[in-house]
């Protein structure tokens, strides 16, 4: 321990040497590795592979968004997660309230000490906020091939507002969008993405093109907003740029006011899929299935006076309507209060390419 934290002191007294200096640490990292071999150490037991996804986003502190909504997506889909910190919020489900950024050092720190040692099969991206955060994140994980980045552009609030400059979303585009397997962009972000307005399911599976003209290989176009553009369910459209084809996703849309997180938890259950060797379509429809669980069962919650979290924890948490507090109105659905839809372990539902679900509810 007392070798590690020496270490640690050394990077950071050397972080202002920019950008980055991904082989002076790779030696320091070298030279733990060996001093700890040379300790007699005994060798690791033999255990199975573990999933793992890598999350550079912001952090939400009401626990709704960001980082938080992804580990425990991750973590509701069995799949281990580690971050990287782009941008501290004072935020609830009222509003941000306040956002202080990470240092660009370190956040490639954070990076590499993650890849470094405990590695990941997806790298998931959310919220960076600067064209220098950018810069940061390619310099320490921006090797092309070596990863698979599923790649949500937070660039728009769920208000409406723009959370990201133009010289920000060039830097995402020209430099994020061609290391992508897919990208999960909602309507107003497509619609900034291309400078265009994107509303119908034409207009969605054009924008689909367009955007993996950019560089993914996959382009997941999210129809949440599609209330607001005239279409009466939430369809989602997936294309392949490489085969040319279309996959949608539709979806009845649900009434509630729990909608915060919607974006970030979907993209990270995709990404914990992937992590778990699904093929990219199965991984959204499973991905969907769950997003559309954890809405419906929070559809009934309340947690803060705004716009409230999904329930990532449906599967196990049973928050359920004391019965000296159930009204009139609530008696006659009591089964219905919290969720009372049969639960599915999508933790174990596709651990290869090969396992298909024979369960008709996964459909």
């Amino acid at each position: 321990m007392r070798r590690a934290l020496e270490f640690q002191v050394e990077l950071l007294d050397e972080a202002a040497a920019p950008p980055f200096m991904p082989e002076r640490y790779a030696e320091g990292v070298s030279r733990i590795c060996k001093q700890r071999g040379a300790a007699n150490l005994p060798p690791p037991r033999a255990t199975p592979h573990v999933p793992r996804v890598l999350i550079i986003a912001g952090s939400d502190s009401g626990g709704g968004a960001g980082i938080q909504a992804d580990i425990k997506a991750c973590e509701a889909m069995g799949v281990y997660s580690m971050t990287a910190v782009s941008a501290l919020t004072a935020q609830n489900t009222l509003g941000v309230q306040g956002v202080h950024a990470a240092p660009c050092e370190f956040l490639s720190l954070q990076i590499r000490s993650c890849l470094d040692d405990i590695g990941c099969d997806v790298i998931k991206t959310g919220m960076i906020s600067s064209r220098m955060s950018v810069d940061s994140v390619m310099a320490a994980a921006g090797r092309p091939g070596l990863y698979t980045w599923v790649v949500d552009p937070v660039m728009i609030s769920t208000s409406g507002h723009t959370l990201v400059d133009l010289d920000t979303v060039d830097a995402i585009r020209s430099n994020i969008f061609p290391l992508a397997h897919i990208i999960t962009p909602n309507l107003p972000e497509a619609s900034l993405l291309l400078g265009r307005k994107i509303g119908t399911k034409g207009q969605m599976e054009e924008a689909c093109v367009d955007l993996a003209a950019m560089g993914p290989k996959y382009v997941l176009v999210k129809g949440g907003h599609s209330e607001r553009s005239g279409l009466q369910d939430a369809w989602d459209v997936l294309y392949d740029s490489v085969s040319k084809t279309y996959h949608r996703f539709p979806a009845h849309m649900i009434e509630s006011r729990n909608t915060h997180g919607t974006g970030c938890t979907l993209a990270s259950a995709i990404a914990a899929n992937l992590a778990k060797g699904m093929k990219t379509v199965e991984a959204v429809g499973v991905a969907k299935q769950y997003v559309w669980d954890a809405l419906k069962c929070a559809s009934r919650l309340s947690i803060g006076c705004g716009h409230g979290p999904l329930h990532h924890a449906f599967k196990n948490a049973d928050w359920r309507i004391p019965p000296n507090r159930l009204l009139a109105s609530d008696c006659a659905n009591a089964s219905d209060v919290f969720c009372d839809r049969k639960k599915i372990d999508l933790s174990v539902y596709a651990v290869t390419d090969e396992v298909r679900c024979t369960n008709r509810q996964c459909r």
